[in-house]
């Protein structure tokens, strides 16, 4: 037969307090069962306590990554781990390399192209300025000549056979 007993948790004490209510057993295999039986009971209490203090709620992202990392072998992920740091290196390389030839060609035009900017809006500048003089000349030539005949205009126009 197997010894049944009782668990109960005094009020007083955090520790258990056992009462035997049956008959012990001679027999080794039954004791074995009964342990293993009670091993397994404690182990499923265990997990439920467990499972009871994590709560899926409180869970982030970070943790739900954090706990798939155990499905992938240990080389996989080495793998995958020197492959990323090779991209992301190869990638901050070309973005130096990028933002210094951005800055290079930046810096040329500002130095070069300016200047020539500047230089040919000066040359548009002096050119409209000469165009605007050609047309007060020719305005004030027309107002000086306009009162007085021309003696040009009088003269015949000269004939071929002459």
């Amino acid at each position: 037969m197997v010894k049944i007993e009782e668990l109960k948790l005094d009020d007083g004490d955090d520790d258990f307090v056992t009462e035997s209510e049956g008959s012990t057993t001679s027999d080794p295999s039954e004791v074995e069962l009964a342990d293993e039986r009670s091993s397994a009971d404690s182990e499923d209490e265990e997990l439920q306590r467990s499972l009871q203090m994590y709560r899926i709620e409180d869970e982030t992202i970070a943790d739900r990554i954090y706990a798939l990392r155990d499905i992938i072998s240990p080389s996989t992920r080495e793998s995958i781990c020197s492959q990323w740091n090779y991209i992301r290196d190869k990638s901050a390389s070309t973005g130096r390399t990028i933002g210094s030839l951005a800055w290079v060609i930046t810096t040329s035009i500002i130095l070069v192209g300016l200047p020539v900017a500047l230089s040919i809006e000066a040359e548009s500048m002096l050119v409209s300025h000469e165009k605007e003089m050609d047309r007060q000349r020719l305005g004030q030539h027309t107002l000086t000549t306009s009162g007085t005949p021309s003696t040009d205009d009088a003269k015949p126009p000269p004939s071929a056979f002459s």
